[in-house]
């Protein structure tokens, strides 16, 4: 039997993963797993959600965040949010506390 994919929604809890390592590499901010040794490179609105997500939150609590860091309606950010999200529970650098 196939599992369902998790899907998150704006009432998930999620927090980013212990294992990451946090640095600047050529004035540009990483993020590198401990465990694999991949790592991935954040812009500003990846590095503000990573920020925020240090201790575990709801999706609708970080969506409130970045509305207020960001001249963006809710509405237009939230699909955006949950799409990367997603793309970064697949790579397992966030974890789903709850929801």
């Amino acid at each position: 039997m196939k599992m369902m994919k998790s899907r998150l929604t704006l009432d998930s809890t999620v927090s980013r993963a212990k294992r990451l390592l946090d640095m600047e590499v050529h004035g540009e901010r990483v993020l590198i797993d401990a465990a694999s040794g991949n790592y991935v490179g954040l812009d500003s609105v990846g590095s503000a959600i990573y920020d925020a997500l240090v201790e575990p939150r709801s999706v609708q609590d970080l969506l409130a965040h970045l509305t207020s860091l960001y001249d963006d309606p809710a509405g237009a950010m939230a699909g955006d949010l949950l799409e990367f999200l997603e793309a970064e529970m697949a790579a397992h650098r966030i974890d789903v506390i709850a929801g």
